[in-house]
């Protein structure tokens, strides 16, 4: 999946310890050990931090920062149905 590799690839060029990352998310560190292997999901307040704390954008030229969250909220919403 591409965008768990560009989280992977984003924690490896910083050097962050996933445990870190947790801290800096406000998640437990197995939480997001499993997240970033693909065995689980997070909420999608947590998904929007972990962009935020990684400067990961998401975003086409044409959508706002609305768009994206309403997107990924979305994306959370079927996951968990699914699930």
């Amino acid at each position: 999946m591409q965008f768990l590799a560009a989280i992977n690839a984003e924690i490896e060029r910083r050097k962050l310890k996933q445990v870190e990352l947790a801290q800096m998310i406000g998640i437990r560190n197995s939480e997001i050990c499993s997240f970033i292997s693909g065995g689980r999901t997070i909420s999608s307040d947590k998904l929007i931090r972990l962009l935020e704390v990684l400067e990961i954008k998401l975003m086409k030229k044409e959508e706002t920062i609305e768009d994206v969250i309403v997107r990924i909220k979305y994306t959370d919403l079927v996951q968990r149905k699914t699930h």
